[in-house]
């Protein structure tokens, strides 16, 4: 019991000790970054203008959200593992749409370098005769943060998430989320963050 006793106290005693040297070392202000925006390249090039906001919940993760707008058919950066292209062959030319991520992220080490995310992302895209909604839960991804600057970085990252997909014709009630467009979706992500 002697020895459970004093174990204790000698973690305790080196975890205040460990807080009272962050008070020595300064580092220009950068350990009291909190927040992050950034902007999807991938998303982009699928044609969609994006932003998106991180907030950092320790050393080691964030937890955030993107939205993006629709604005020009452009070239999917992922591959997909199933049939999500029912009916689209001839119907392409969307007019109007959006993007929603929500993300987790943990680093390996600090908020730099190797990390994971694992989210939620859904997107909508519609013309004059057709809706398109496309889902995918879980979105798991593996990438690595690279630091450009002190509060510029830029990260790469692939992934895999079951997507599901549903073609419907405007105005009509009948939603046929299913099988025929599920499958698994691979998606590569490239992004440039601002930390502040």
């Amino acid at each position: 019991m002697k020895s459970l006793l004093l174990l204790l106290l000698l973690f305790f005693s080196l975890s205040i000790q460990s807080q009272n040297l962050e008070k020595v070392f300064d580092d220009g202000g950068l350990s009291t970054i909190k927040n992050n925006v950034h902007f999807s390249v991938s998303d982009m090039i699928e044609g969609y203008l994006n932003i998106g906001y991180d907030r950092y919940i320790g050393q080691h993760s964030s937890i955030g959200v993107t939205v993006g707008v629709y604005l020009f058919n452009g070239q999917g950066l992922y591959y997909f593992f199933g049939d999500n292209t029912q009916g689209l062959g001839t119907i392409h030319d969307f007019d109007k749409g959006y993007l929603i991520r929500f993300q987790f992220r943990s680093f390996l080490f600090r908020n730099d370098g190797f990390f994971w995310q694992y989210g939620i992302m859904f997107r909508q895209l519609q013309n004059t005769t057709h809706k398109y909604s496309f889902l995918s839960i879980p979105e798991a991804k593996f990438g690595y943060q690279y630091e450009i600057t002190n509060r510029i970085t830029a990260t790469a990252s692939v992934g895999f998430g079951l997507g599901l997909g549903s073609l419907q014709k405007v105005g009509s009630q009948t939603s046929d989320w299913g099988i025929g467009d599920s499958g698994f979706y691979m998606p590569l992500n490239i992004d440039i963050h601002y930390n502040f």
